[in-house]
């Protein structure tokens, strides 16, 4: 039999990850200390997120990209994702030009 294995709090997270959640955090506490909207206020406007996760956000935990996305959406915050070759690939296609 296989023995269970916790999964580590510190796993392997892609750096675009981790920023593009740092970006969401940020903008939605800046949007929520602009309105002036509370942690319970906000739990009582959308069910599905908790007065603890603002508190969490507050405290520097980055939830879930899913979670994010939704909060956001949720307070009318429109999210703009993009992508950008590396350098390298840039320059091969400006050279193929």
């Amino acid at each position: 039999m296989g023995s269970w294995l916790p999964k580590t709090p510190t796993r392997y997270q892609p750096d675009s990850s981790v920023a593009f959640r740092e970006q969401l955090t940020a903008a939605l506490l800046e949007y929520f200390h602009r309105e002036g909207i509370t942690a319970v206020e906000l739990a009582k406007r959308i069910p599905a997120v908790r007065a603890a996760y603002i508190k969490e956000m507050r405290g520097g935990m980055l939830l879930g990209e899913k979670r994010l996305l939704a909060m956001c959406e949720a307070t009318g915050i429109k999210v703009d994702v993009s992508t950008t070759l590396p350098v390298r690939q840039q320059t091969i296609q400006l050279e193929a030009a």
